[in-house]
């Protein structure tokens, strides 16, 4: 009986490690997928109240930063063995303290969720802030990703290859361009959420 068990087992030992293989790799994969940190701030790139994308968001976002990360090296700039370590400082400070304000906003929202009232005004208000807050969420989040792959690159910079300095002086243009103006419209929207909470704070 043992016998057979142990030939039945070999015969479809084979199927189970391709099946087991395959749900290894998707789970390996579902842990680093950034996909939905790309759609969480592609939904925020949204004209008014409707779904659509704002063209003046992705012109200023994407095709500004795309713009002057292709000019920059047609005119000579290109990475440097100085500029890489003071970019890659600058990228892994501003990272590390993008993470600290994602644990902040946490906060928030989670205080904003516990928050119970039955006035309308109230409740529009709070539901106003959630989305400000939840937005803002989903910023940083693709900041802290842009500030990775940036800090990745430009490791690839210090390669001393003519066109593959290029290129990755295109990307890390592009992309630094990209992050400088997120955490720009990230601390306009900061400072309007604590302009309305300071404000709050102080009416009679």
């Amino acid at each position: 009986m043992a016998t057979r068990c142990s030939k039945i087992f070999e015969k479809f030992l084979p199927g189970l490690r391709v099946i087991f293989g395959l749900s290894w790799r998707a789970i390996m994969f579902a842990k680093i997928n950034i996909l939905q940190i790309l759609r969480d701030h592609w939904k925020t790139l949204t004209d008014g109240g409707s779904n659509q994308p704002s063209p003046s968001d992705i012109f200023v976002f994407f095709v500004i930063p795309i713009i002057l990360g292709i000019t920059l090296p047609c005119f000579g700039i290109l990475l440097s063995d100085t500029s890489v370590p003071i970019l890659l400082a600058s990228f892994s400070i501003l990272t590390g303290l993008l993470f600290n304000i994602l644990v902040l906003l946490f906060d928030l929202i989670r205080k904003e969720n516990t928050s119970v009232t039955t006035d309308p005004a109230i409740k529009a208000a709070v539901q106003t802030r959630l989305k400000v807050l939840h937005d803002t969420f989903a910023n940083i989040s693709y900041s802290v990703l842009v500030g990775i792959l940036l800090a990745i690159l430009c490791l690839g910079g210090l390669l001393d290859f003519g066109f593959v300095r290029k290129v990755i002086s295109v990307a890390v243009f592009a992309g630094a361009t990209n992050f400088v103006l997120t955490l720009l419209m990230v601390l306009k929207r900061i400072h309007a959420l604590l302009s309305e909470e300071a404000g709050a704070s102080v009416a009679p």
